[in-house]
């Protein structure tokens, strides 16, 4: 089985290429990461989506990348205004949030060949974090990073509800989706498990030293990248319990790819 993992600055994006006979539900515990390829970007990246073998990478310039299974890249895939400051693909869609000076922000929708279907206007007090948005069945969830609000969205636009949990401390930096009633976050200092329906705290934990990027690997496991005296790092993390595992890899370039080796393999 190969297990690929997109570490893009302090975002990170997984894709698992099954074998026939394996499911996702047998990934075990990688314990060791290996460099497969690199990626030097005309722009600051700010998110990263990985959706049928593509990647998508939004920057600061308002531009998305594609970079395609063969490895050309297509540097101006589409191009917004200004910052990408998250980007999730659905359903042969991809959502991305463009966020501009000043405050306003916006969802965009295209579909995979990079045509404009809609679009519609996203309220938050100051600026997003990187990786502020997901997919959680039939709904888009938006992360403010100030006012700790979780706004959930249809997936054509309409407002469904605001979920806040105040006893969040410091900025929001990064979620994941992890089943259908709870995401994994990251601040500054901490990582959370919110059940995001009743809503509530099921653990918090700082096990892992100034977290900035989460994805989620399987059912016991998710991948967290931090940022500890400038020193970037990626870590293993049980999401059931808090509980940091494994040290993979330090970073040195701002997008790598990566293969995972498996615990016992």
């Amino acid at each position: 089985m190969d297990v690929s993992i997109s570490v893009l600055m302090r975002d990170i994006e997984m894709k698992t290429i099954p074998e026939e006979d394996i499911t996702i539900k047998e990934i075990i515990e990688p314990t060791a990461m290996v460099l497969r390829n690199g990626l030097t970007l005309k722009s600051f990246p700010g998110a990263v989506c990985l959706y049928k073998g593509c990647l998508y990478v939004g920057c600061e310039d308002g531009s998305i990348a594609k970079w395609e299974t063969d490895g050309h890249v297509h540097y101006s895939f589409i191009k917004l205004d200004s910052w990408i400051c998250g980007i999730v693909a659905h359903e042969e869609k991809l959502y991305s949030l463009m966020y501009k000076d000043g405050g306003s922000y916006k969802v965009y929708v295209h579909d995979l060949t990079g045509k404009k279907l809609f679009g519609w206007a996203h309220q938050e007090k100051g600026a997003c974090s990187r990786r502020v948005l997901a997919v959680m069945g039939d709904q888009l969830l938006i992360a403010g990073r100030k006012a700790k609000k979780f706004s959930f969205y249809t997936l054509t636009g309409e407002h469904v509800r605001d979920v806040v949990f105040d006893a969040i401390k410091d900025d929001l930096l990064s979620l994941c989706f992890l089943d259908e009633n709870s995401i994994l976050v990251a601040n500054q200092h901490s990582m959370y498990r919110l059940d995001i329906n009743t809503p509530k705290i099921v653990w918090c934990s700082d096990n892992v030293k100034d977290p900035v990027g989460v994805c989620k690997l399987n059912d016991d496991f998710s991948i967290v990248t931090t940022n500890y005296s400038d020193v970037m790092a990626v870590w293993t993390l049980n999401h059931n319990t808090g509980e940091r595992r494994f040290f993979l890899a330090n970073l040195f370039q701002s997008y790598l790819i990566f293969e995972l080796k498996m615990k016992g393999s």
